[in-house]
């Protein structure tokens, strides 16, 4: 075997730090925010190269994680403004939804043999 085929201390140390947190984090439930975390920064390194045409590296990262935060923040916004207005609406509440609920067990009933 050559030297660059076998694995050297520190990256067996890494190999075995890289499977003690994902077992941590398995074990925390974290796994959601884990690939959230991913998420964006994979997006942030797909923005940033196409804002460091006109910017600085830096610059650009900051603008482009700044954009995702903002674009984030709107949506979560938007959907629960959107919850909130059809809960709070008739179509969307608690005894209007039992009432056809009841009209459809009573129409199942009806259809269905004894």
């Amino acid at each position: 075997m050559s030297s660059h085929s076998r694995a050297s201390l520190p990256e067996w140390a890494s190999y075995g730090f890289a499977a003690a947190g994902l077992l941590l984090v398995l074990q925390a439930g974290l796994l959601a925010a884990l690939y959230a975390g991913l998420l964006v920064y994979a997006l942030v390194h797909l923005l940033a190269p196409r804002l460091s045409a006109t910017l600085d590296t830096q610059r650009a990262r900051l603008i482009a994680v700044a954009v995702l935060g903002s674009l984030i923040v709107m949506l979560l916004t938007a959907i629960v403004w959107g919850a909130a207005s059809f809960f709070l609406s008739d179509a969307g509440s608690l005894p209007v939804l039992l009432k056809k609920m009841a009209d459809l067990i009573d129409q199942s009933r009806t259809q269905v043999p004894p």
